[in-house]
């Protein structure tokens, strides 16, 4: 007589423990979440303040050691448009750092003024495509928002830092109009350093070439970042098309499509081409570009 066939059934998954707060910070909400923790807004008892929190996951010996080290000099850098960070502490077995809480709205958002713009989720596994309906933005904010975005990028790079995961959700413009780039590449660093998952780090849509194809990371990088945000800003939509691995792939060898920039400032188009550039060593650098967006310029009558 055979024995009967084992009927296997799927044991639950022990759930994570879930932050809930500490005594001295009590969570409000939920603010996003990411592969590397979960941003709360909270209520610092402590100093009698709102702020942010960040708790972090998959802390091995390793990149806890790493954290505390990036985050002791990544707290060093000031500037008003990089977040500013407050302590790393441990509390009821979690990590998590506080960072000033940014009260306005994403890049994005704030650059089309318009409350939907930011349906466009290029976080997830899916086809994004290159050719939607250009939306609208305002010239005015969008050249601010350069001038602000490069100064805070020009001082993290020369801190020695590199971001690696600059895109809108990243950037958050506040209800007096001063942009701050948020992350500023710790989780970036807390990353797997494992060859298989050098690619982990960075949204396909606005990852350089270089880093798709596993390549350190340099200054050169974030600014082609910068680029596709210009792109997406000025277009409506992102220069290269596909799913996110289709992406990667494309971005080795296709150059955005000029045309779609033809009725947009020139000077706009040509400094986003340029970013643009698949070889890192033809982008502009930091100094570069910042004595091209420093200076206010007489506003076109397209996109404002």
């Amino acid at each position: 007589m055979s024995s009967p066939t084992p009927q296997w059934r799927d044991r639950e998954a022990p759930r994570a423990p879930v932050f809930t707060g500490t005594e001295r910070f009590a969570l409000r909400r939920t603010l996003g979440e990411g592969g590397m923790g979960v941003v709360y807004e909270a209520w610092d008892h402590e100093r009698d303040m709102a702020v942010a929190i960040k708790t972090l996951r998959h802390l091995d010996a390793q990149n806890l050691f790493r954290l505390k080290t990036e985050f002791r000099a990544h707290a060093d850098i000031e500037h008003r448009n990089l977040v500013r960070l407050g302590e790393l502490l441990h509390d009821g077995g979690f990590w998590f750092f506080t960072m000033e809480l940014v009260d306005g709205r994403s890049f994005r958002e704030w650059i089309a003024g318009d409350p939907n713009s930011d349906a466009l989720d290029t976080s997830q596994e899916m086809a994004i495509p290159s050719s939607s309906s250009p939306r609208p933005y305002d010239e005015r904010r969008l050249r601010s928002g350069l001038r602000q975005l490069a100064a805070g990028l020009d001082a993290l790079h020369r801190a020695g830092k590199v971001h690696r995961d600059l895109k809108p959700s990243n950037v958050m413009v506040t209800h007096k109009d001063r942009l701050v780039i948020l992350d500023l590449g710790l989780a970036a660093d807390m990353a797997p350093r494992d060859a298989s998952e050098k690619n982990a780090v960075g949204t396909a849509a606005y990852v350089a070439p270089e880093q798709a194809m596993g390549a350190s990371a340099s200054p050169a990088s974030d600014w082609y970042s910068v680029g596709v945000m210009l792109f997406e800003a000025l277009t409506g939509s992102l220069p290269v098309d596909g799913t996110p691995l289709e992406i990667l792939l494309k971005k080795q060898t296709q150059t955005p499509d000029a045309s779609l920039l033809a009725h947009v400032p020139p000077d706009l188009a040509t400094l986003c081409l340029e970013l643009l550039a698949i070889d890192p060593a033809q982008r502009p650098d930091g100094n570069a570009i910042l004595a091209r967006v420093a200076a206010p310029r007489a506003i076109t009558s397209e996109g404002s």
